[in-house]
């Protein structure tokens, strides 16, 4: 899910976004593959919003709205108790 919001002036995604991005594509993996717990999982999210929210703190908001979101739902399905 790319959102505009994202994008610097000439039309491309930050490089900090992108690089969140995919460590949350590589968590979610994780979550559908059985590897955490949701107590692990919940852990490494919070270090990937957190290292967002210092990078573009007036996003952190709309990021974590977007992502916890997919992370719980995903932890809901696959995390091991």
């Amino acid at each position: 899910m790319l959102i505009g919001y994202h994008k610097n002036n000439d039309g491309r995604y930050g490089e900090h976004y992108l690089g969140a991005r995919k460590k949350i594509d590589v968590l979610c993996e994780l979550i559908v593959s059985g590897r955490l717990s949701r107590k692990e999982a919940l852990k490494i999210y919070r270090e990937i919003e957190n290292n967002f929210a210092e990078l573009d703190p007036d996003n952190a908001q709309l990021f974590n709205m977007i992502y916890e979101t997919r992370v719980n739902r995903l932890c809901d399905q696959f995390c091991r108790k």
